[in-house]
């Protein structure tokens, strides 16, 4: 019988979570599994999701992964985890959620956005200066809109994650970029 390594991967999209299980000795995907998330969304361009949701859909996708690939979770050797890009998760200095995660799609901080390219000279300062041009989906105007809508929250922040780095977060109680 072949030995199997079995790796567990995940990806917490927009619309989603999904989960694989890999056999990477053959190459075989052995299992796959999948949960949906909910999107808050305004007119004014907010697009934010609860951060409870990614982890009730990181527990039914494994789940279902798990169970379509017929292996117990011991059994596998390791895990990497994707996310969503510019997804603001803020934490305070106990670990707990401080407001709904604002997207990467958030478009309600565009003035903000505008200020700071204003700022750093337009795009081309921003380009020049920093490397990109900033946009407002970007951590730093999401951060200047909850400095400048929500003082309170912005006051009590300990951490600021990805969510990719929120479920990593989760899983070891650690929070760093990876």
């Amino acid at each position: 019988m072949t030995q199997q390594n079995l790796y567990l991967g995940i990806d917490c999209g927009t619309q989603g979570t999904k989960a694989i299980v890999l056999d990477a000795s053959s190459g075989k995907v052995l299992g796959l599994g999948a949960a949906a998330h909910t999107l808050i969304s305004g007119a004014n361009g907010r697009r934010e999701q609860h951060t409870q949701e990614w982890l009730d859909a990181f527990t039914e996708a494994t789940h279902r992964a798990l169970q379509q690939a017929g292996v117990d979770g011991q059994d596998i050797l390791g895990i990497g985890v994707s996310g969503q890009q510019h997804g603001l998760v803020l934490l305070d200095e106990h670990g707990e959620v401080l407001r709904p995660a604002k997207l990467w799609c958030d478009t309600e901080t565009a003035p903000e956005n505008d200020r700071l390219l204003a700022y750093l000279g337009g795009e081309s300062g921003s380009l020049e200066r920093l490397g990109v041009a900033i946009a407002p989906g970007y951590t730093v105007s999401k951060l200047l809109w909850t400095r400048e809508q929500h003082p309170d929250v912005f006051a009590r922040i300990a951490h600021i994650l990805l969510p990719h780095d929120y479920l990593n977060y989760w899983r070891t109680g650690r929070a760093v970029a990876e």
